[in-house]
């Protein structure tokens, strides 16, 4: 298989080497490489985003993947806080992640925990979340990223007075394929989920769920890694933007059609207002299924702080 280089075409002097062929259908959803210097997207001006950062160590019971909690400033030991857990594209890292998005600045600047955790390494040495074959289990991992990822919750409620009613994830790529299924699987605990450039398997079954989740999906018309109108990574398939986001409208009870929004800027590579949000109405029990069409966004768009933090203030605005 012929393996394909991505190109992000930032505003910065980074560059994506080609990468050799393996015999993994890995190199079409790599998205590691120039997120650890992707500086742009800590540019915002957020109130309260260069607050000093205080970090507590979490054990997490493995010691190939130890974790920290950050603290906001409105951290007092007493008063409950929502907590955001960051989950990184295939082959990237929460750090990463982290630096490309700004997430933990914008959630920091709205008073909230913020988790990075990182994925186990794959044969070819990178970091994914088993999230399904489709994006990125490609090898057949028996990592059990799910309970990873639920027990990070239920440690950082140990460590830190967490606002149990608040509690979300964001995902990009791979990330956004585990935060689907992290909501599916544990709809009673998570409020909400942010999914960028990530989607779900044409297979996926989501059976478990028992109280509606709140989701944001953002995801570019020019994106040719987890193409927008669906796709297929190897031999496993995946569903488009509007057909994961509908089933998400049916999961939580919306209504069936979806009412535009006001176009407006989000992704700073697009001239204009590109980001298009379409609303599902009259979800069950206060939730809210809404899709960001990024029009002529790639796989890795770039935003400002104040992009990021449009997307920790949507999530916010959910409540269980």
């Amino acid at each position: 298989m012929k393996r394909h280089a991505l190109s992000l075409g930032l505003p910065f002097a980074l560059a994506l080497s080609s990468i050799a062929c393996t015999d993994l259908p890995v190199a079409a959803v790599d998205d590691s490489g120039p997120m650890a210097d992707a500086g742009p997207n800590h540019d915002g001006g957020i109130p309260g985003e260069d607050a000093p950062l205080r970090v507590v160590r979490l054990p997490v019971g493995t010691a190939d993947r130890p974790v920290d909690i950050n603290l906001p400033p409105q951290h007092d030991g007493t008063t409950r806080l929502p907590l955001f857990i960051l989950l990184h594209g295939y082959g990237a890292s929460g750090s990463a992640q982290d630096t490309y998005l700004g997430f933990s600045r914008a959630v920091r600047a709205a008073g909230g925990y913020s988790i990075l955790p990182d994925g186990t390494l794959d044969a070819t040495g990178r970091r994914f979340w088993n999230a399904s074959e489709s994006c990125c289990n490609f090898a057949g991992s028996s990592v059990d990223d799910d309970a990873y990822l639920i027990s990070l919750v239920d440690r950082a409620e140990a460590a830190v007075p967490v606002d149990t009613t608040r509690i979300y994830f964001f995902g990009h790529s791979n990330g956004a394929f585990m935060a689907m299924h992290m909501a599916c699987t544990h709809s009673d605990r998570i409020t909400g989920i942010g999914t960028l450039a990530g989607t779900e398997a044409v297979d996926f079954t989501c059976t478990t769920i028992t109280r509606p989740v709140s989701v944001l999906h953002l995801h570019g018309t020019a994106d040719t890694t987890i193409q927008y109108n669906g796709g297929t990574v190897g031999a496993a398939s995946f569903v488009g933007a509007e057909d994961v986001i509908s089933r998400w409208a049916t999961r939580d009870g919306c209504d069936a059609t979806r009412t535009p929004g006001t176009p407006f800027d989000w992704d700073t590579l697009i001239a204009g207002s590109e980001a298009t949000p379409s609303v599902y109405a009259g979800c069950d029990g206060g939730s809210a299924v809404e899709l960001w069409t990024l029009t002529g966004s790639g796989h890795l768009p770039v935003t400002n702080g104040a992009g990021m933090r449009s997307v920790i203030d949507w999530l916010l605005a959910r409540q269980s």
